[in-house]
Order: structure tokens, then sequence, then C-alpha cells
């Protein structure tokens, strides 16, 4: 017994951990272990906050296998299955826990997450659900706004992160979202005095680094070439092989990538001139993003930032 809990997790969800590995008949506590005694939802939720998705995956079916319209299960199951990155499935779970509670906080936020990337009207009405169970949860109210900002509803995007951040104000990707809403907005100042600390920061991310690039083009004053390159030379996704070109930012939805090129185009339409403005999508463990470039001559150039 002590071999099979040896890699569990410390602190708040060992003892959630440890049930599970009793409830799976420990062997390891791997998830193919046999399963015995009753699982509950909340040992899912806590296999899958340890980083055990397939584990929590496994909880999920055998509470399903005898109690098929069972709402946490059903989201506990699209939970495994979207951190694995197989999003068709989660979303057909999310639906079937729906079917059941339509109003279920917890499976509408599910299938929101999923659509909001393609459908981000339908996901802002699924996100509008949830919140009416939970109207202070700072990540659904960052997750509607972005899918208002998809919709160039900005104001009413930048009004929702604001009251996210008020319920959790050390959350930076909210605050990298609403930097570009502010820059996509107009206000490209505010979003540049918003970003520019993130951006700066030692464990920064490469998305605050393309927001700031997309917020100074906009503003009309963009980065230097060697600014701009250092910005973009780790961007998520990552480039290609074979390929050169400056990236300037990745978004998360053609509908959103194709919102920041027209602005960029209104802004600094001459300095690109004569370069193709490509929006090309690219999986990255089972996300798909899409990235804003220009194609350049060389690697040299993409490596100066030539075409700015």
């Amino acid at each position: 017994m002590r071999e099979a809990l040896k890699n569990l997790p410390s602190g708040p969800a060992a003892a959630a951990i440890l049930g599970l590995c009793l409830v799976l008949g420990l062997a390891g506590c791997a998830p193919k272990a046999p399963l015995q005694g009753t699982p509950t939802p909340g040992l899912a939720d806590a296999a899958l906050t340890a980083g055990y998705p397939e584990m929590a995956l496994s909880v999920a079916d055998r509470i399903l296998a005898s109690d098929p319209r069972n709402v946490p299960a059903l989201v506990a199951r699209g939970d495994a299955l979207y951190a694995t990155g197989r999003t068709d499935d989660a979303a057909a779970a999310y639906r079937r826990g729906l079917a059941v509670q339509p109003a279920d906080p917890a499976a509408n936020a599910g299938l929101g997450r999923i659509l909001l990337r393609t459908d981000p009207k339908a996901a802002e009405a699924l996100f509008r659900t949830a919140l009416r169970g939970r109207p202070e949860d700072p990540a659904l109210l960052s997750n509607l706004a972005v899918t208002l900002d998809l919709q160039e509803r900005h104001a009413e995007a930048q009004a929702l992160y604001r009251r996210s951040l008020a319920v959790a104000p050390d959350v930076a990707a909210t605050k990298t979202n609403l930097g570009l809403s502010l820059a996509l907005s107009g206000d490209t100042a505010a979003a540049q005095a918003l970003l520019r600390p993130l951006a700066a920061a030692p464990d920064a991310s490469q998305q605050a680094h393309d927001n700031l690039a997309v917020a100074q083009i906009l503003s009309g004053s963009p980065p230097t070439p060697a600014g701009l390159a250092a910005q973009t030379a780790t961007a998520t996704p990552s480039a290609p092989a074979g390929g050169a070109y400056v990236q300037l930012a990745a978004a998360d939805s053609q509908t959103g990538a194709e919102a920041v090129w027209q602005r960029v185009r209104a802004q600094v339409g001459p300095l690109l001139a004569g370069h193709t403005q490509q929006i090309v999508a690219a999986e990255v463990n089972g996300r798909t993003f899409w990235r804003l470039r220009v194609p350049t001559a060389s690697r040299a150039e993409a490596r100066a930032g030539a075409v700015l």
C-alpha cells in the first residue's frame, strides 16, 4: 500500500485522492485498476484536479453505468474528456447533462468553453445561463467577456472583465484579455498601460506579449523591429519548420483573429503594403489557435521584423 501511495500529490487534494485510490482498488492508483466500492463525482473532480484525467473518466463512467442521468458525473466526464483534448466527446457529455438539467451551471459552462472558439454567440447564451447559478464566478465572467469581444461588443466585455477582476484581482489572463479588448476598442493608451507590466513580469505569458504588440500596432506606434521579433519569437503556437514570417499574435478563434487583422489594416495598412497578411490555423495539444502572420522573403528578414 505504501508503494501505491508513493506518488500521490500532497496538500488539500491528498485525502480525496486517497479515497479515490481506495475506490479504485489501489493497484498503484492507476486508472485501469479494478473498480470497487461506490465512486462519487467529487472523487472524479479530485482526480482531475490532481492531474489524472483518465482516472477521473474511469470514475465518471463507473457512476454513469448505473446512473446514466447523473448530471455531476456527466459534467465530470465532459471535464475529463476536455482535459485530454477529446472535445467532441466532451461536448456530447455536457449536452447529455443539459438534456437532464438545462440550467446546470457546470454543464452550461463546459459546453460554452468548447463552443467559444467556433460559435461565440451560442457560447454567450450558455455562459449567461451558467452565471444565473454562479453570478460571481470569475472564470464565467471572463469567458462571457471573451464571447462579447469576439462579437465586437467591447464595452460590454470590458465591464465583465472588470467584474471578474473585482472577485479575482490577481488573474493575469483576465487582465491580458482586458488589455486586448481595450486595444480593439480604440483605447490603446489604456491597453498599453495595463499590458506593459504584465509583459514585463518574469512569468509573463506569450499572450501578454502578443496583446501588447497588437496594442502598439493599433496605436500607430508599432514596436521596433527588434522588439517585435523578441515579443513574437516564442509566440503560441510555435512556428512551423520551413516558413519565414513575422508572427504578430495568436488568437483562440478565427473570428478573433480576423477582428485583430481588420484593425491592424485600418491603423497601419501602409506599413504592410506588399506583404500578404495571413491567418493560419494550428493544432497544439488538442487546441486550435489562429496565427496572425506576415510572410517574409527570408529567415533573416523575419528575425529582424523587417516588414515593420
